[in-house]
């Protein structure tokens, strides 16, 4: 049953698709690489393309984006005991999606159980940090591990 709610996710992702890119245009979103050892945290979420991503989400208007992202880290996989520093400010355009992220990086002494929230996060995983070339990732994974080298 939840293969078929991650596909009609996908579907409804890209017939909704105009809508959302003129929703997210000129947005703020958060997103964190959370690290625990060797392994990332990857998540999928329910309305999207099919790809793996980084958890996070959008910010309410004037919300601060450490605040925004503690917020949605609770809502979508359940953790709360994250402690996130920031790693830089980009702008985003993927597949005629704008917005301006704000990057985090968070590091856990051992992977945490999570708890997915329906109908916002179809999957999650803690992935080995060398196996992420194997996953169809969006390109702001690639783009935070390239900043969380420096840091």
């Amino acid at each position: 049953m939840k293969s078929i709610w991650q596909k009609f996710g996908v579907v409804l992702f890209w017939v909704l698709w105009p809508a959302l890119c003129l929703y997210v245009r000129g947005s703020e979103r958060s997103r964190v690489l959370i690290l625990s050892g060797d392994k990332v945290l990857l998540v999928k979420p329910w309305l999207g393309d099919g790809r793996w991503g980084l958890p996070g989400g959008g910010l309410h208007k004037g919300e601060e984006p450490l605040v925004g992202l503690s917020r949605e880290l609770g809502e979508e996989v359940g953790l709360h005991d994250v402690q996130p520093v920031l790693l830089g400010v980009e702008q985003i355009n993927d597949r005629g999606f704008r917005f301006t992220a704000h990057f985090f990086i968070a590091q856990l002494t051992v992977p945490q159980e999570l708890r997915l929230q329906f109908l916002e996060i179809a999957a999650a995983q803690w992935v080995p940090r060398d196996s992420l070339g194997g996953l169809q990732c969006v390109p702001e994974v690639h783009r935070v591990l390239e900043l969380s080298v420096n840091h």
